[in-house]
C-alpha cells in the first residue's frame, strides 16, 4: 500500500498544479492525504453513481479528470444530492483528486493521449503554447 500522498506526488509530476488553467480547482478535493490506498478508482466524472461504484468495487481513492467540487458547498443540507454524494465520501474515507486542465495541458497528457487513440499524427495546441516544469505545454490538440 502507499500513502494517498505518494499518488497525488506522482500525479503532480506528470501534471504540475501550476500549469492548470486559472481558477480551476483541481488537486486534492476530499479526504486525507495520509491515508493508506491500495485501490484506487479511475473516472471522469465524480457522480453519485462512481461514487457508489468507488464504494462497492473496495477503492480507497477516487481519481477524477473532472473536479468534484468546482464551487465550495455553502450549505452541507442533505436534501441536496449532491452533498449526500460528500457524505458517503466522507463516511466511507475514501480521498478525492482531479487532474483536469493540468492533465489537459501536459505535454503526453489527455489532450496527447486522445490523439493517439485516434491516429492523429500532426497535432499542435489550441492555444499558444507555454513553458512550464514540464517542459513547453499547451491546452487542446
Amino acid at each position: 500500500m502507499v500513502k494517498a500522498s505518494e499518488i497525488i506526488a506522482w500525479m503532480d509530476e506528470i501534471a504540475p498544479p501550476t500549469i492548470a488553467e486559472q481558477g480551476d480547482p483541481i488537486g486534492l478535493q476530499l479526504g486525507d492525504v495520509n491515508q493508506e490506498v491500495q485501490t484506487v478508482y479511475v473516472t471522469l466524472d465524480v457522480r453519485p453513481e462512481t461514487v457508489s461504484a468507488a464504494i462497492e468495487a473496495g477503492a480507497d481513492m477516487i481519481l477524477a479528470h473532472h473536479p468534484a467540487m468546482f464551487v465550495p458547498v455553502r450549505k452541507f443540507d442533505m436534501r441536496n444530492p449532491q452533498n449526500r454524494m460528500y457524505a458517503e465520501i466522507i463516511k466511507h474515507d475514501l480521498v478525492v483528486y482531479a487532474a483536469h486542465t493540468n492533465l489537459d495541458n501536459a505535454p503526453d497528457g489527455m489532450n496527447d493521449w486522445l490523439a493517439q487513440a485516434l491516429n492523429l499524427s500532426a497535432t499542435s495546441g489550441l492555444l499558444p503554447a507555454q513553458k512550464g516544469p514540464v517542459g513547453t505545454y499547451a491546452m487542446g490538440r
